[in-house]
Formats: C-alpha cells, structure tokens, sequence
C-alpha cells in the first residue's frame, strides 16, 4: 500500500481554483441581473430578500423583492441604509 501527501501548496491551488470558479459564476449571474431586472420572492428567507434587495441596486430594471419586510425581523433599517447607497 502506497501513502502519499498532498503538499500545502496543492491544497492552496485547488482552493484558489475553486474562488475562481465561484467568482466567476457569482460574478455571471450579478451581470444577468444588471442586465435584465429580476422579481423574486422572499421565500429563501431573510438571506434571500437581502441579496435581492442588493442585486438591484446594480440593476438598470431593478428587481422586485416580494415578501421582503421580513428583513426587518434582523435589520430594521436595512432599506434606509440601502436607500441612502443608491442616492449617494
């Protein structure tokens, strides 16, 4: 039987390799939406309602979020914080 050891520095290139990735596809869908608009609901919880709230503000469309008074439950002042992004 044979042993071997991955070297720290293999473990490091598959885990750039995988930020990459992720980047890349996050970075494709960010780019959809800026392009189209988008409506979703806030069925993912709050999470969901929050990134769709922030997806818009890169949108030439925007995207409807519905349900999303449910951030307020973790982040009362989460749409004036928002808001005041946009407008600066």
């Amino acid at each position: 039987m044979t042993i071997t050891r991955v070297g720290p520095l293999s473990v490091a290139k598959v885990a750039g390799l995988l930020y990459v990735v992720i980047g890349l596809i996050a970075g494709g869908f960010v780019s959809l939406f800026s392009l189209a608009g988008a409506a979703m609901g806030a069925g993912a919880g709050i999470d969901g309602a929050m990134l769709g709230a922030l997806l818009g503000l890169c949108s030439r469309e925007g995207v409807v979020v519905e349900g999303a008074e449910c951030v307020s439950v973790s982040f009362p002042g989460f749409f004036e914080v928002l808001e005041s992004l946009r407008a600066g």
